[in-house]
């Protein structure tokens, strides 16, 4: 991951997958958005994947922004 000059790892425990929603749906919605705000880019995407449904991918995606964005 890059943000504010700086490149970080970033890993997840779910399938190839979660590939199109990261990249898609879920990168668009954090675009623009400031790095150091977590809560913010977790409400982004809990916009964006509330159609989608809560099991499966996007719970392993909830659970990792519940763990970094409280």
């Amino acid at each position: 991951m890059e943000a504010g000059g700086e490149t970080e790892l970033g890993y997840s425990y779910t399938g190839e997958a979660a590939t199109g929603l990261i990249t898609s749906p879920l990168a668009k919605a954090v675009q623009g958005l400031p790095a150091f705000d977590p809560p913010r880019a977790w409400e982004a995407m809990r916009r964006v994947v509330r159609n989608l449904g809560r099991p499966g991918l996007i719970a392993s995606a909830d659970q990792l922004m519940r763990r970094f964005g409280d």
